[in-house]
């Protein structure tokens, strides 16, 4: 976390906390702690995506990051990834 990004969360006293992940395809539910050491498919449509992928990386799960545009309206085909 840079010194920007830890003085916001000092100022409005946010942070994004997070214990399961949900599959977008099928709305499965697992805890992250089951993803550690893996590689998985991050998906984020929020305004500070990094967030999102630093909570998972703190799990120490490597992620390959997938940003779509705030507030996406996912589609099946976005979520096919090679």
């Amino acid at each position: 976390m840079c010194a920007r990004e830890k003085q916001r969360l000092m100022k409005y006293g946010m942070q994004l906390q997070g214990t399961d992940a949900v599959s977008l395809w099928d709305s499965t539910t697992r805890s992250l702690a089951d993803f550690v050491e893996s590689t998985v498919h991050g998906v984020a449509a929020i305004g500070h995506p990094q967030r999102f992928f630093s909570l998972l990386s703190s799990y120490q799960i490597r992620v390959k990051e997938h940003i779509f545009p705030d507030h996406y309206l996912y589609q099946k085909k976005d979520l096919v990834f090679q």
